[in-house]
């Protein structure tokens, strides 16, 4: 069982350079040596100007902020230790990059009026780098990437963590780590980064939920549970798979799933000279997500989807007029069920009247559900 303590530090202690090094803007947090550490699956620090203002503002006026959750880590065999933050490092950074004269105080608070952190009196510097911050530190054996993952997303259940974020948090689950070698499959790669593009990188981690749901669909084919259920980019829905080690015929199908989809890919763009279009071929509310659902379904891909790509690259917006007949969640749903109904009107479109030209397509700026 891991443990717990909870101090108190002075906020220099926490925030200065020589404890705590910044995210940076890389897809990874940038090498650190110091005490108090960014992990991998942490969010870039995102906050606007007023609501960092308004932090060093209680911190001024010896407000209360909430603790800082750390946990403690070692290296080079147990001679070094430090602490990965797991809930706190946007207001560290915020605060380091105060003391650091990145920004100035709130102006017209009544207090401080928009100094920056040198322009202060050396009484309320003192104050500021002495503020008393609560620090809780979990350690011990049973802290486990698992045990890390859920402290991590319970303690962003009230904020905006995203399906993507949460998946990138589980980086070292069996399929996430087969994800990683996916992206660097010397018949894949190339391939990915032409009609796919990144997957999992910058700030929105953008394209895991979408690979994780292929992966996993296509793994669990002929699973009662699996498969056209596990056609989603929902966290909720799939994390159960993340730990599950793929078998060798699994990962097999994996990728004879993408070089089949890719070499379609490939047929239509050339077959018309048209230049990729990423948008069109990542997701599993798209063209993806009917690939996947058809290889669960039959273990090939329709030629049926060949053409609706060949209608999309002619116009973006083009919807078969079949499409009607389906509820507007089916239209746009990534859930396997709605993705499955989908494609069986693209069928029934091809088959009725190849030379459809479609039902108007309504913009929607809302996420895929």
């Amino acid at each position: 069982m891991f443990k717990r303590t909870v101090t108190n530090e002075p906020l220099y202690n926490l925030i200065s350079s020589e404890n705590f090094t910044v995210r940076g803007n890389g897809d990874t947090p940038q090498e650190a040596t110091t005490m108090y550490r960014i992990p991998e699956h942490q969010r870039f620090p995102s906050w606007p100007l007023a609501k960092k203002q308004k932090l060093v503002d209680s911190i001024l006026r010896n407000y209360p902020i909430h603790a800082f959750i750390m946990v403690r880590r070692h290296e080079n065999g147990g001679e070094n230790e430090f602490c990965n933050i797991e809930d706190g490092q946007t207001r560290m950074t915020s605060l380091q990059e105060y003391l650091l004269d990145g920004y100035p105080s709130e102006a017209g608070d009544g207090v401080n009026d928009g100094k920056l952190f040198s322009e202060l009196e050396p009484i309320v510097k003192e104050r500021f780098k002495n503020y008393s911050v609560t620090i809780e530190t979990f350690f011990g054996r049973g802290i486990t990437d698992d045990v890390i993952a859920d402290i991590f997303n319970r303690l962003n259940s009230g904020k905006p963590l995203g399906d993507n974020d949460k998946f990138h948090s589980r980086m070292t689950t069996p399929v996430l780590e087969f994800l990683t070698e996916l992206k660097s499959h010397p018949e894949l790669r190339d391939d990915i980064e032409k009609f796919i593009g990144a997957i999992g990188t910058g700030k929105s981690r953008k394209g895991l939920g979408d690979i994780v749901g292929v992966i996993l669909a296509v793994a669990t084919r002929g699973e009662e549970a699996g498969g056209q259920a596990c056609i989603n980019t929902s966290y909720e829905q799939n994390y159960k798979y993340l730990k599950r080690v793929l078998t060798a015929d699994q990962r097999i199908n994996v990728v004879a799933f993408f070089k089949a989809y890719f070499a379609m890919l490939h047929q239509v763009n050339d077959a018309v000279n048209a230049k990729p279009k990423k948008h069109l071929y990542g997701k599993l509310s798209g063209v993806l997500g009917l690939s996947v659902c058809s290889w669960v379904q039959q273990g090939v891909i329709r030629e049926e989807i060949a053409w609706y790509i060949g209608k999309l690259i002619q116009d973006p917006k083009y919807e078969p007029s079949t499409f009607r007949e389906l509820s507007k969640g089916d239209v746009r749903n990534c859930q396997g069920p709605s993705v499955a109904r989908r494609l069986e009107k693209i069928v029934a479109q091809c088959a009725t009247s190849s030379s459809d030209n479609g039902t108007v397509c309504e913009e929607s700026e809302e996420e895929d559900v």
